[in-house]
């Protein structure tokens, strides 16, 4: 939802028609800031669900920096390549 923020906000997710003492599932597809989980999560147990998991299918990172490349082997001091041997 554009404008949502960050934070739990139950009210964010009107959970009706749920039976008392049920046990929910919410699907997810994709976990960015962390609050939609928690908030329907919530939302559900305010409406009686006794249980509530929660599955998600992808998780939104940061731009993850390049990868790290091994070290030169020849440019280590000559003892380190005679540890293993």
């Amino acid at each position: 939802m554009v404008g949502r923020a960050s934070t739990l906000d139950p009210a964010w997710f009107p959970a009706t028609g749920l039976v008392p003492g049920a046990t929910a599932l919410r699907l997810d597809d994709t976990w960015v800031s962390g609050a939609s989980a928690p908030s329907a999560a919530v939302a559900l147990q305010l409406a009686g669900a006794a249980a509530v998991a929660v599955v998600v299918a992808g998780r939104h990172l940061p731009a993850i920096p390049p990868p790290v490349t091994a070290p030169d082997m020849a440019a280590r001091p000559p003892w380190v390549n005679r540890l293993g041997s």
